[in-house]
């Protein structure tokens, strides 16, 4: 049994419909996964990662403070963020001793708090230069 022109023409119309709407929700579903992925994106700028582990020792902004960024914008520490696992003490060398300070060699440190605990570290630079008025090497260690 033959079908009526009419009908056949109709079930296209009907599938050419039903083509096109899905069409335009499969562009809806990737416009909304896009918006998606860019929320996440915009959620991530409100963790702030150091290369290191510490703590905040400073906040220097408040929530809902503007934050410029760019060449024409000054430069603002938003968090100060210490290691609290090393150690950096500044020494002043007496002259007699200069010569023998390098760079790279091993430092017991003692502290008069725990007596008899040696802290062990190493020299990671110095001044190279003798201080005129306190006639010492400024050197530091880690």
């Amino acid at each position: 049994m033959a079908k009526p022109p009419g009908e056949e023409r109709c079930f296209q119309q009907e599938t050419d419909q039903a083509m096109s709407d899905l069409s335009a929700r499969q562009s809806a579903v990737s416009a909304s996964e896009a918006n998606v992925r860019r929320l996440q994106q915009m959620q991530n700028f409100e963790k702030v990662v150091a290369p290191f582990d510490g703590v905040v020792l400073a906040r220097n902004i408040d929530i809902g403070s503007l934050i410029e960024a760019g060449a024409g914008s000054q430069a603002k520490e938003l968090f100060h963020v210490g290691a609290m696992n090393l150690l950096r003490v500044y020494v002043a060398v007496p002259e007699a001793y200069a010569n023998a300070v390098g760079d790279g060699a091993p430092v017991n440190l003692t502290e008069t708090d725990r007596p008899g605990e040696i802290f062990q570290g190493k020299l990671v630079r110095n001044s190279s230069a003798i201080d005129p008025i306190s006639r010492t090497l400024n050197a530091e260690s880690m």
